[in-house]
């Protein structure tokens, strides 16, 4: 089975040497590629001279899926992949792998310089493709299927590099859109090194954003007046009758904390009982507790991982110091004994042990929710690409407009021999003769030609401007003489 340069694919029987079977595709484009889907012997994919993959049931004149590489260059080979249901198609641009079914971008592989042709090893993600340079382009895709076994080592290594954390370009830096940069009072910033431009906006340093927010949109007077009135509506609204307590509304936990440190520091020391409300009398420290805005974020991962140990206490310890906190007995107060708070001197080591191990483990934690939520973000982004592509390959209309001009220029420049072709080349032309034989090839200009080339040029073009012309510059004319009436010069 072979394709022609008349949009035709020919079955030929080698049997009788005769055409048995011949399917028009519906342009007049050449087809330089074919492949069969080996699992069914059913499945016929063409890749045409426009960019384009048409892919056959050979019981079906019609195609079931056309794929367009949006190059306009010619597909050079094609491949099924034998595990999954992916499609591998080239040109001398991209190597692309795409969903046979439905058509959807699975990943593609674009080259510095033009590629040739492409193998995948079978049942695995390693491929090798040739191009335009003296080392082969070696990739895997994990995804497509394990690494062959003399190279098992390749698995190992992207396991690594998935758990290995790169910082990426932008990590310090947020996205604004041109309306948010025209709402910041930063639109005079366009152009300069502080705005970096990508898509349809621009990437600024996190700290000048934050500063430009604050300035923008200040605590001001008004919003200070209504968080003020909203305080004392809550007063209001609070029941007369309740339980006095000296834990506060904001912070417990780490009111809890600190009073847990002091008893310890206090125990060791003198063996006295703390002031119990020291944090709340000390005026320093009053609003740290009391206004909402200083409460402390403990999902945050700088805190848990600064905090690890004292970010939670144990339940027992914080049921202990909440029903010795929470109601206030003067007369129980004193009486109180602290002996359920003493202090073992052989806590130490189980202390740092158990430092050791939740520091340990929070650091396991938030690496595996870090990889979680960058996962997540990465299918969520591949998912809305791929809906997009989908929705707009299906209803955006195709047109091919043909180029006269250019496609009699390519047909006549086809239908030239090879040594009209080189005739027609600029540059060098070297031959050699040997026994009969002849050998041309080009030398190709270096870069250090190129350039002197191009400075003679400048260097011609500049004095032929600077030049004094001589044509203002005429001889006299000498009047002419004659003797005896006739003129003898």
């Amino acid at each position: 089975m072979v394709g022609s340069n008349d949009g035709k694919i020919r079955a030929w029987d080698h049997r009788v040497r005769k055409i048995v079977g011949a399917l028009d595709i519906g342009s007049a484009v050449g087809i330089p590629s074919l492949a069969f889907r080996h699992n069914d012997g059913l499945n016929l994919a063409a890749g045409t001279m426009d960019g384009r993959i048409l892919l056959y049931d050979i019981r079906s004149s019609k195609p079931l899926l056309e794929k367009d590489h949006m190059y306009e260059r010619p597909i050079k080979k094609i491949k099924f992949h034998t595990t999954l249901d992916q499609v591998l198609s080239l040109d001398e641009k991209v190597l692309k792998v795409w969903d046979r079914n439905t058509g959807k971008p699975y990943a593609a592989i674009e080259g510095s310089v033009i590629l040739n042709d492409f193998d995948i090893f079978p049942g695995s993600g390693l491929l090798v493709i040739a191009n335009e340079q003296p080392k082969m382009q070696v990739h895997y895709i994990p995804n497509l299927g394990p690494a062959p076994k003399w190279c098992g080592f390749l698995d190992n290594i992207t396991e690594e590099l998935e758990e290995s954390e790169t910082t990426e370009l932008y990590d310090d830096y947020k996205f604004l859109t041109r309306e948010e940069l025209d709402n910041l009072s930063l639109e005079h910033l366009v152009g300069t090194p502080l705005l970096r431009a990508h898509m349809h906006g621009y990437f600024i340093d996190v700290r000048l954003y934050r500063k430009a927010k604050s300035l923008v949109k200040p605590y001001t007077i008004d919003k200070f007046l209504k968080d003020k009135v909203r305080s004392k509506l809550d007063e209001q609204a609070e029941k007369r009758v309740k339980i006095h307590s000296n834990l506060p509304s904001v912070n417990k936990d780490l009111f809890l904390k600190l009073k847990d440190k002091e008893d310890t520091e206090e125990i060791k020391k003198s063996k006295k009982k703390p002031s119990d409300e020291s944090l709340l009398k000390d005026d320093r420290f009053s609003s740290l507790f009391k206004d909402p805005r200083f409460q402390v974020d403990t999902t945050e991962e700088v805190y848990r991982l600064i905090n690890p140990v004292v970010s939670k206490l144990g339940d027992s310890k914080r049921k202990k110091l909440e029903e010795k906190y929470q109601v206030v007995d003067e007369n129980e107060s004193e009486k109180s004994d602290i002996s359920d708070l003493e202090y073992d001197s052989s806590s130490d080591e189980e202390q740092g042990k158990v430092w050791a191990d939740e520091v340990r483990n929070v650091h396991k934690k938030l690496q595996i929710e870090k990889l979680e939520a960058k996962r997540r973000e990465r299918e969520e982004k591949l998912a809305t690409k791929l809906s997009k592509i989908s929705e707009a390959s299906n209803n955006r209309p195709k047109f091919y407009e043909i180029k006269h001009g250019d496609s009699q220029s390519k047909a006549k420049h086809k239908n030239k021999s090879l040594e009209d072709r080189i005739k027609n080349e600029d540059g060098e032309v070297v031959r050699r003769h040997r026994d009969g034989h002849e050998m041309s090839f080009e030398l190709k200009k270096s870069f250090s030609q190129l350039r002197r080339e191009k400075e003679m040029k400048e260097h011609r073009e500049e004095r032929e401007s600077v030049r004094r012309s001589a044509s203002h510059l005429k001889k006299k004319k000498i009047a002419p003489k004659f003797w005896m009436g006739k003129r003898v010069n």
